[in-house]
């Protein structure tokens, strides 16, 4: 929370805002490497469309 706060008053919001979407991908991460959890199709597709998203608005700053 404290780096997430410091990156606020460094960087424009509307450059590190759409970082925060990145979440997804590392709860999704984290939940099959140390819990095992299974990853179904519709996350897989989910988590794509967030990087896709992500990487569409950082390519227009």
């Amino acid at each position: 929370m404290l780096l997430w706060l410091q990156v606020l008053q460094q960087v424009p919001v509307n450059q590190d805002y759409p970082m925060l979407s990145l979440n997804f991908i590392f709860v999704a991460l984290a939940g099959r490497l140390l819990l095992r959890e299974r990853l179904t199709l519709r996350q897989m597709a989910g988590t794509l469309l967030v990087v896709t998203g992500v990487a569409l608005m950082a390519s227009q700053l």
